[in-house]
């Protein structure tokens, strides 16, 4: 999760002329929820070449069976929402008995 703030700071930084980051986590018994947004220029996810930044955050994200959303709002900001799948049991849990 470190790694997925990180990247979208550095991105924001980068490319979206942003004033403000505003970082959110809640967690509960089913998923933690982070939500990522910004105030800055944004950007069209379907017209925008992937680049590195944003392959490595889904990557990441799909590496935790994490769901990911992208709400941009062109000139107004971008948000990313993530939700973390929280397993009390490990999967191989059952196989060791």
């Amino acid at each position: 999760m470190y790694r997925i703030i990180q990247e979208f700071t550095t991105n924001v930084l980068k490319h979206s002329e942003a004033t403000k980051i505003w970082i959110y986590i809640k967690d509960n018994h089913e998923n933690v929820a982070v939500v990522i947004s910004d105030n800055g220029q944004s950007f069209d996810y379907e017209a925008v070449k992937k680049g590195m930044g944003i392959k490595n955050i889904e990557s990441r994200i799909k590496s935790m069976n994490a769901l990911h959303k992208w709400k941009n709002i062109l000139n107004k900001g971008s948000r990313l929402i993530i939700k973390i799948p929280c397993n009390d049991e490990s999967p191989n849990q059952d196989s060791a008995n």
